[in-house]
C-alpha cells in the first residue's frame, strides 16, 4: 500500500514538473527577442581586408504588426515603410532614415566595435525593422552603406531569429569630400569670366584718342 502511494506521489511530482518547465521552454522558442550579427570586410584586389575596431550603430525604425511595418514614435513622421521593398529601395530608404535621423536630431539606441575578426553582434533586441549604419570615420578609405534589417527575417518561408550580415563596402570618393573651402581665385586663368573684348575695345579707343593728340601736336608745330 505505501508503495502504490510513493508511486502516485512521484506520478504527481512528475506531472508538476512537466507543467513547470514546458511552458517555459515554449516561451524561449516564441521570446520576442533576437540578434543581427555582422562580419565588416571588403575584397580590394583579390585581398581580403577584416575590419577591426570597427564602430557600427543601430536604431529600431519600425514595430513589425499583422505582417507590417509600423514606424516607432521617433520615426512617427517619417513616410510608411513597406514590407516589400526591392534591394534598391531598401538602400533609398536607409540613406532618407539616415538624413532624416540628423534633421530631427535622433541619435542611435545602440553602438559597438567589430572585434579582431571584423565580427559585431547586437543581441537581445526586441523584434522590428532596424537601421544599420556605420559611424562616421575620417582615417579609413572605406565606408559602409547603410542598409535595413528585419528581426525576424523570413528565409525559405521560416523565421529567423539571430541575423546574420554582411555589410556592403565602398571607397570614399575622395573628390567629392573638398580638402578646404572654395575661395576665387583672383589671378586670371582658364575659364576666367573676364570680358576680354571690352578690354581690347578700351586699347583701341585709347589709342585712336592718343593718335588724335599727336596729330594736333604736329599741325600747331608746322603753323607755328
Amino acid at each position: 500500500m505505501k508503495w502504490l502511494v510513493n508511486k502516485n506521489h512521484l506520478k504527481i511530482i512528475i506531472i508538476c514538473m512537466l507543467f513547470i518547465f514546458l511552458p517555459t521552454r515554449t516561451v524561449f522558442a516564441k521570446e520576442n527577442i533576437g540578434s543581427i550579427s555582422l562580419y565588416a570586410h571588403y575584397l580590394d584586389d583579390g585581398k581580403l581586408i577584416e575590419f577591426v575596431d570597427m564602430p557600427f550603430q543601430i536604431v529600431k525604425v519600425a514595430d513589425i504588426v499583422n505582417g507590417e511595418f509600423v514606424n516607432v514614435e521617433d520615426f512617427k513622421y517619417f513616410k510608411n515603410i513597406s514590407t516589400n521593398m526591392n534591394a534598391s529601395q531598401m538602400k533609398k530608404t536607409s540613406y532618407e532614415l539616415q538624413a532624416y535621423m540628423k534633421s530631427e536630431n535622433i541619435s542611435f539606441s545602440e553602438e559597438k566595435n567589430t572585434n579582431n575578426n571584423g565580427v559585431v553582434q547586437f543581441s537581445n533586441l526586441n523584434l522590428g525593422l532596424y537601421l544599420v549604419s556605420q559611424k562616421e570615420s575620417d582615417d579609413s578609405k572605406y565606408c559602409s552603406e547603410p542598409f535595413l534589417i528585419s528581426i525576424p527575417m523570413i528565409e525559405d518561408s521560416s523565421e529567423i531569429f539571430n541575423v546574420y550580415s554582411k555589410p556592403k563596402f565602398i571607397e570614399k570618393n575622395e573628390n567629392e569630400v573638398p580638402i578646404s573651402p572654395n575661395v576665387p581665385d583672383s589671378s586670371v586663368g582658364t575659364g576666367d569670366n573676364t570680358n576680354i573684348t571690352l578690354w581690347i575695345v578700351l586699347l583701341l579707343v585709347s589709342g585712336l584718342a592718343m593718335l588724335s593728340v599727336i596729330r594736333k601736336l604736329a599741325v600747331k608745330k608746322k603753323k607755328a
